[in-house]
This record gives C-alpha cells, sequence and structure tokens, in this order.
C-alpha cells in the first residue's frame, strides 16, 4: 500500500461511501477504523455526512477483523506504517458503544497500532454524542483514556434541535 487514501477507496473493508471524519483525522498520518458504520442519530440538519447510509455496529470479534485486515494492507513497520501517528475509530457515533466493549476495542486498537508502527498512537479519536459522553460518565470516561489520549468529537446536535420549531424576532 502506497497510501493511506487507496485504503480508504477499498469498499470489502470500509463500509461508509467516504470514511467520514473531521478534517483533523483526514490528515496522512492519521489512520482510521470502523467500529460503526453510519450514524444512530442521522437527524443533524447541518450534517449530511451519513445520509443513505443504514447505521450498523460491529461485534468486537468484526472490529478486531477490521483492524487486522486495514494493517495486514498496510504492512508491518511499513514507510507507510511508520508514518502513521494517531488512529481515529469511525462511524457517526462510535461512543455509543458501553464503556467495557469500547475499554477493549480502544485498547485492541492501541495494542496493533503498537505492533506494527513501533509506537503507540499519540491519540485516539473518535465521535459522540451528548446522550452518549453523559452515559458513559466521569468513571466510564476516565476508563476509555486510560490506554491512549482520547479526543471525542462532540456532536451537540444542535442544527436538529431547531428544526420545525419557528424562532420568533
Amino acid at each position: 500500500m502506497r497510501n493511506i487514501k487507496e485504503l480508504y477507496k477499498d469498499r470489502n473493508l470500509y463500509s461508509s461511501p467516504d470514511m467520514f471524519s473531521p478534517p483533523s483525522e483526514r490528515l496522512p498520518h492519521v489512520i482510521r477504523f470502523e467500529l460503526t458504520k453510519g450514524c444512530n442519530w442521522g437527524k443533524c440538519t447541518f450534517c449530511g455526512g451519513y445520509d443513505g447510509v443504514r447505521f450498523f455496529k460491529k461485534s468486537l470479534h468484526e472490529y478486531k477483523e477490521h483492524v487486522d485486515e486495514v494493517w495486514r494492507r498496510v504492512g508491518w513497520r511499513s514507510r507507510l506504517a511508520r508514518s502513521l501517528g494517531r488512529a481515529f475509530i469511525g462511524g457517526g457515533n462510535a461512543l455509543l458503544v458501553g464503556t467495557e466493549e469500547l475499554c477493549k476495542v480502544i485498547r485492541y486498537t492501541v495494542d496493533q497500532f503498537a505492533e506494527n508502527t513501533g509506537e503507540c498512537p499519540r491519540r485516539v479519536s473518535l465521535y459522540g454524542r451528548t446522550k452518549d459522553i453523559l452515559r458513559h460518565g466521569k468513571k466510564g470516561l476516565v476508563r476509555l483514556n486510560h490506554d491512549a489520549p482520547l479526543l471525542i468529537y462532540w456532536g451537540i446536535e444542535s442544527g436538529s434541535f431547531f428544526r420545525g420549531v419557528k424562532i420568533r424576532k
């Protein structure tokens, strides 16, 4: 594999149409994995990133198989692998996964990153909704942050809040 963009075009490996992620996670030193497909909310006025994509959450086993296949294609300690510094766990809301299972997902992601690049990722990031941040709670979020610095791209869903509401001037 010569570059990371080639990897994301493979529809046998990534089911989301364009591996939708925040701009800072589209950089060439970020490797993206897919825990969820689409978004379980899908009603935000301001986001059409997952339009037409049916939501699906992979099991831990399916996620591990996906991660292993991504690394197989990147190549163990290849030039491309050594150029990577961060990981993004994709899908519209990977934070919806329960704390215990998500800890295992993050641990596996970090372990495989270290195995394949020779270093731990500088951070792991994912999308999360307010409801799921609250559901994990402070203790859960601390646990999720244990294996690598975790960045949650917080979707505040403000666009959907005002749908159909008349604002008076």
